[in-house]
């Protein structure tokens, strides 16, 4: 019974701190983007949103090493950590050599941002793989201090070089912000990952999984995040400057709602391998996050005009008649999620296919037809309505055995 409540009160402590992360984290956003202005705020932006393309195959680490944890595998751990290290210096290596291209692509003042970024990346990974124990441990208060610490340094540094430095230097302070961060985080927050070398065969179905679940976080970053990198393509920077702001109010619903996923992901795991019923937790996870995202939805239609200008001012203010799109989009997207996650931990892997060809249509349709912002947005919808529909015909599908039933004709009957 105490081991329980210390679980949920880690629970609770690591829910505070994800509100508190994000509160603080869009507080930044506003900020940056009230003294910088659509034009210089848009590449900041960008900076942040190259950060969250990588996020998504850090926290594919990260939801591995749960994973590996919570089927108490941990004997794997050091090897998987070794196999990590190998893995970025080639990442890091290869992404400088196509730092240019990118720079060029994507209309940026300096490809030393990019540079920069980029070596700062094996520590952000490594910090996520010891994330991954802490989850995995259900050690959820620990968890919430990473994300904590995370936010302090990056806001303490950024805020900083902000005001020290003038405004071009925006986007320079952004990347020194986040790799000072992944520095600071990764040694406070370091655990030896336990265990010893082992034959590559001996942890196959680790990096299947691995794998499998890397591909479905190329579906996140087409989906939540490639509009941002197309917009700055197709567009000028004040535009794009101007639906970056967009795209930060409406994504809270994304952002309000992931602590469900991070919760939920090693439960499932936990009550599949005690042989306990864990469907009541994908119906609750999914109803939390459906009410939680359309009460934010209810709430940009009627006063999204008024959220716009208090929290961007008078400038941003022609966004405000597209926030319900993009917080509705992103509720269908948040609520997709919660069926690939719940379906992953039962190895049934088809959902994560079906949400990558999702998000190759939805970037393939925005680069060809994305000539305003009522197009992207209306384009993205169209493609998350059909992706939560398909979702759910699969869930029914699996969940009822009817493609396992065999059709019985009645004795007598005529064919």
């Amino acid at each position: 019974m105490e081991d329980r409540k210390v679980r949920s009160d880690g629970k609770f402590v690591l829910v505070a701190i994800t509100m508190l992360v994000n509160v603080a984290n869009y507080g930044l956003n506003l900020l940056l983007a009230r003294c910088l202005g659509p034009a210089f705020f848009a590449e900041a932006n960008l900076i942040a949103t190259i950060v969250l393309i990588f996020s998504f195959i850090a926290v594919g680490v990260q939801l591995t090493v749960a994973k590996v944890v919570a089927d108490a595998q941990q004997k794997y751990l050091y090897s998987l950590r070794l196999d990590l290290i190998k893995a970025t210096k080639v990442a890091v290596v290869s992404l400088c050599v196509f730092a240019y291209p990118l720079f060029l692509f994507l209309n940026l003042s300096s490809v030393w941002l990019l540079v920069v970024l980029f070596c700062g990346l094996p520590f952000y990974l490594l910090m996520c793989f010891d994330r991954g124990q802490y989850q995995g441990k259900a050690q959820f208060a620990t968890l919430g201090y990473t994300f904590l610490c995370e936010m302090l340094i990056r806001l303490v540094c950024t805020i900083g070089l902000v005001w020290l430095l003038p405004s071009t230097f925006a986007s320079l302070s952004v990347v020194f912000g986040f790799v000072a961060s992944f520095i600071v985080t990764q040694y406070v927050f370091k655990i030896n990952a336990e265990g010893v070398r082992r034959d590559s065969s001996d942890i196959k179905s680790i990096y299947t999984f691995l794998k499998i679940i890397t591909v479905y976080e190329l579906s996140q970053i087409l989906i939540n995040n490639a509009d941002i990198v197309l917009v700055n393509h197709l567009f000028e920077q004040k535009a794009a400057g101007l639906y970056a702001a967009l795209a930060i109010l409406g994504k809270a619903v994304f952002f309000a709602t992931g602590i469900v996923v991070t919760v939920l992901f090693p439960k499932v795991i936990e009550r599949r391998r005690l042989g306990l019923n864990h469907q009541v937790l994908f119906y609750k996870s999914l109803l939390i996050v459906f009410g939680l995202g359309m009460s934010m939805v209810l709430g940009s239609v009627v006063a999204g005009n008024q959220v716009v200008l208090l929290a961007f001012g008078t400038e941003y203010g022609s966004m405000g008649p597209y926030l319900w799109q993009y917080a509705l989009l992103t509720c269908l997207f948040s609520c997709s999620n919660v069926f690939v996650y719940y379906h992953m931990t039962l190895h049934s892997y088809a959902p994560v296919f079906i949400s990558v060809i999702a998000g190759l249509i939805q970037v393939g349709l925005v680069l060809v037809l994305g000539h305003s912002f009522a197009a992207v947005l209306g384009l993205q919808l169209l493609v998350m309505f059909v992706l939560f529909a398909v979702l759910v015909v699969y869930h029914i599908v699996v969940t009822t055995g009817i493609l396992n039933q065999k059709i019985r004709v009645p004795i007598g009957a005529r064919i």
